[in-house]
């Protein structure tokens, strides 16, 4: 029998945090209601229309009140969505890791 950690577990939460994002989106819908996203590492848009997929992760975050977060997985980006309780922890270390600690 395997035993799964929910979703916002300290073991979940603790993973987020090793975690090395190259981005974290937070998506919204602009007046014309297209899917837009903020890059919250540089507070700059991230620019997402003609990128279909990044689109559907984006709004599926959205609606799920949820973040977006791209890692480097080998020569390619990894996706994780993360919930917006978890993200202070991905923050903290960003912090920590632009003051070199």
């Amino acid at each position: 029998m395997i035993l799964r950690e929910p979703f916002g577990s300290l073991f979940f939460c603790s993973y987020i945090h090793s975690m090395n994002y190259k981005n974290v989106l937070k998506g919204y819908y602009d007046t014309d209601n297209k899917v837009k996203a903020i890059d919250l590492i540089t507070n700059r848009p991230y620019f997402i229309e003609d990128r279909p997929d990044m689109k559907q992760r984006v709004e599926r975050a959205i609606n799920f009140g949820q973040y977006v977060g791209v890692y480097q997985r080998g020569t390619r980006n990894g996706f994780e969505f993360i919930n917006e309780e978890s993200y202070g922890l991905v923050k903290h270390k960003l912090y920590l890791k632009q003051l070199n600690v």
